[in-house]
């Protein structure tokens, strides 16, 4: 039996709601002319993380993060290509590691900023 394409975006998103952080109010579907998008906020707002599950000959899933803010000076979201390829467990267990690694930076560089943040007492 094939899976259709609806089948592997459940598959995706069953994967994310057996990890600590995620509930479905954190997930947002979004469909895209590449194939389906699932965008998930994280904690603090300080980056949003999106993996994309693609259909074809060998369904493909990847991912990107992008911060939720502009830095200083520039007009754009800073963002980072996370880990790609077939549509397996291995491949996403893969991105959702480099996703907490890059969400982990961003939330210390954030968190070091308003450490040097004047405090008025």
């Amino acid at each position: 039996m094939t899976q259709t394409h609806d089948d592997d975006v459940l598959m995706v998103k069953e994967w994310l709601l057996t990890l600590p952080y995620f509930s479905e109010d954190k997930i947002q579907r979004v469909t895209t002319a590449y194939g389906t998008k699932l965008k998930v906020f994280f904690p603090a707002d300080v980056v949003t993380f999106s993996i994309h599950v693609r259909d074809g000959r060998t369904p493909y899933l990847g991912g990107f993060i992008t911060s939720r803010s502009w830095r200083v000076g520039e007009n754009w979201h800073r963002g980072n290509d996370l880990p790609d390829g077939d549509l397996t467990r291995e491949v996403f267990d893969r991105i959702i590691t480099a996703a907490f690694s890059c969400m982990a930076v961003a939330i210390s560089e954030s968190s070091r900023h308003l450490a040097l943040t004047p405090q008025v007492v």
